[in-house]
């Protein structure tokens, strides 16, 4: 956790902006550690990407899309909670760059798969090297014990994600 500004001198404080502003007690609330190293991240992700012209979301469509093809929507919406107006316009926004192409699912009724088009194989290609890069900035922060154990943390927070009957 974050230090507290507990007023003792010599102490390190988490500031924001100008130096004499404390977290004071937010410095004990995890999400916003959370919601601080996400924005970090994020910031880096957007300088890396801009040039490709692709979001966190759109580049993990485009890599899962490569590594299943034929993936529908519905299934990627749900991997990564995202509903399903926020994922039609990640999908009509690939489709309309003709990165991806949907296709019926054969004996699956009306559902629809996710594939890559050329277009979309050689952005992903470039996205890749990115990702690298931007992995590096990430990780060199920290030991790959470090990382393994934050991961781990991480996991338990979205893979027992409580819905609003289980939240008390």
């Amino acid at each position: 956790m974050a230090p507290r500004d507990t007023g003792q001198t010599g102490e390190t404080r988490p500031t924001v902006g100008r130096t004499d502003v404390s977290f004071g007690p937010l410095a004990d609330i995890v999400g916003l550690h959370v919601s601080l190293a996400n924005a970090a991240i994020l910031h880096n992700f957007k300088k890396r990407f801009d040039r490709l012209q692709l979001t966190p979301k759109q580049t993990s469509l485009l890599w899962l899309v490569s590594d299943n093809p034929g993936v529908s929507q519905v299934d990627f919406a749900r991997l990564f909670r995202i509903d399903r107006a926020t994922m039609l316009g990640i999908t009509n926004t690939l489709a309309r760059r003709a990165l991806i192409e949907r296709r019926p699912m054969p004996n699956h009724g009306r559902r629809i798969g996710l594939h890559l088009t050329e277009g979309g194989r050689a952005l992903l290609e470039e996205a890749k090297k990115e990702v690298e890069i931007h992995e590096t900035w990430v990780k060199q922060r920290f030991t790959a014990e470090e990382l393994d154990t934050m991961v781990a943390l991480m996991a338990r927070l979205y893979d027992q994600h409580p819905t609003d009957e289980t939240m008390s």
